[in-house]
């Protein structure tokens, strides 16, 4: 039996036996920016060395998390307290007995319980936002879950629009706030269980209030063991004491006779054999509401691609200007090379002796060399800093020569060799660098064809 504490969208969404993920106009986009992502990871390169990215591999993990949004089912999660029937309302959902349900068999890892003709499908988490900006837009946005988790295939028709996670029980007060958050990172759905004779206590509630809004917000509530609570007035008076104490909490609260629902279905083939069991159990209801709330995530995430297409659209406006192109190197490369114009008219002028001239020049490739090679490194553009610190000692052996040539004219030559020479060395290393700020203009180009805008100035000004 269910009842709704409130009016969730999702209760009015007409529920179909394998619940399929909504077609929408979405769908066409979420499918252009998913092979758009991984075409752009395989050409942006790996995630770059020495602790460092270039900027172009920076996009890589933005790339990699749409994919993973736009890929990945929905994810249920079944949380509550130790012993609260969280492994046999899994095995109910997934229709099969893949998880241990005896009293003293606990859950101290999560199990992901996916289609047996699905891919595996790996518990990832977005990171927290960092207070530095730098390691912000340096660190991954997805990595591996630190927690232990364990795979379990089955057959379920629910299971060919989302996979479930059941979980350990949430009771260890020392890392509830760790759990949780790590919870709401990694699901779309929670289903709490409650022992149904013995329901939302005090410390359930506090355990729920924990978990994000985001994941509150798809809420379902299980009352397990429901046989053991066969009146009609003890229900009644259960459903009272819950519209005032749970009120807003959760979108709908089904009462479950998991005793009853093991019966109504083969575990080998997790066909129903008992339709009239399994609805009285209050397995079908919830089953239902369970793919209802699936469909509608499933479309959320598919009308939040365009958004994740304007996020990485806002990064490469950041990241473009100030660490691709001519915006940072060429300037500092043309202000070597004015000085080293204006000391060699001066030498040939004699409006500077030699010494002053191989001073001015030396402080120029210092200073020159001070603006490029710490970006160089900063940016993992390794080869581009190995060619262009080559071309700084090429100079500053040539200026070390600057002194044993005799003749006058010779010598403003072989000055302004030095200077024409490291122009050149430097600007054909780091046409590397050029050709990487060409590829993410063309990226920029193909999501702004995507979602549908038009190139017009500034990229940062549209959103």
């Amino acid at each position: 039996m269910v009842w709704s504490l409130r009016s969730p969208w999702w209760r009015t969404t007409k529920a179909t036996a394998s619940h399929p993920v909504p077609q929408i106009a979405s769908a066409r986009i979420a499918a252009s920016l998913r092979s758009t992502a991984v075409e752009w990871q395989a050409r942006l390169g790996p995630v770059s060395t020495a602790g460092s990215v270039t900027p172009a591999a920076r996009l890589a993990p933005a790339l990699q998390h749409l994919d993973h949004d736009l890929t990945r089912k929905p994810r249920v999660a079944i949380l509550g307290e130790f012993n609260a029937g969280k492994s046999t309302l899994a095995n109910l959902l997934a229709r099969s007995h893949c998880l241990e349900t005896n009293v003293l068999a606990n859950t101290r890892v999560a199990t992901l319980i996916r289609h047996e003709d699905d891919e595996a499908d790996h518990l990832l988490v977005p990171e927290r936002r960092r207070a530095d900006a730098d390691a912000q837009r340096s660190g991954p946005v997805l990595s591996h879950v630190p927690f232990d988790y364990e795979v379990v295939p089955s057959r379920a028709p629910l299971l060919k629009s989302c996979t479930l996670l059941d979980t350990p029980g949430l009771s260890d007060p020392t890392h509830a706030d760790e759990i949780a958050d790590l919870y709401a990172r990694i699901a779309d759905i929670a289903v709490w269980c409650s022992i149904a004779s013995q329901c939302w206590r005090e410390s359930e509630r506090q355990a729920w209030d924990r978990l994000s809004g985001r994941l509150r917000r798809y809420g379902i509530l299980v009352l397990t063991g429901a046989d053991a609570v066969p009146g009609q007035a003890d229900r009644a008076r259960i459903r009272a004491r819950l519209d005032r104490e749970a009120a807003g909490r959760f979108g709908a609260i089904v009462f479950l006779s998991a005793r009853d629902a093991r019966r109504a279905f083969d575990a080998e083939t997790g066909r129903i054999t008992d339709p009239a069991l399994w609805a009285s159990s209050g397995a079908a209801e919830l089953d239902a509401i369970v793919g209802r709330v699936v469909s509608h995530v499933a479309e959320q995430r598919l009308l939040r691609s365009r958004r994740w297409a304007h996020r990485l659209l806002r990064h490469m406006a950041e990241v473009q200007p100030r660490d691709l192109g001519p915006a940072w190197w060429v300037a500092p490369l043309r202000f070597f090379a004015m000085e080293g114009r204006r000391v060699t008219v001066a030498l040939r002028g004699h409006r500077v002796d030699r010494s002053g001239a191989a001073t001015t020049i030396r402080t120029a490739i210092d200073t020159l060399e001070g603006a490029m090679m710490p970006a160089l490194s900063r940016l993992g553009l390794g080869e581009e800093a190995r060619r262009v610190g080559a071309a700084f000692t090429a100079a500053r052996t040539a200026l070390g020569q600057f002194g044993t040539i005799g003749p006058h004219g010779a010598a403003v030559d072989h000055l302004a060799a030095i200077g024409t020479r490291l122009f050149h060395d430097i600007s054909l290393a780091m046409r590397g660098a050029e050709r990487e700020s060409a590829a993410i203009a063309a990226l920029e180009d193909r999501l702004l064809d995507i979602v549908g805008s038009k190139k017009s100035g500034s990229t940062a000004s549209r959103y």
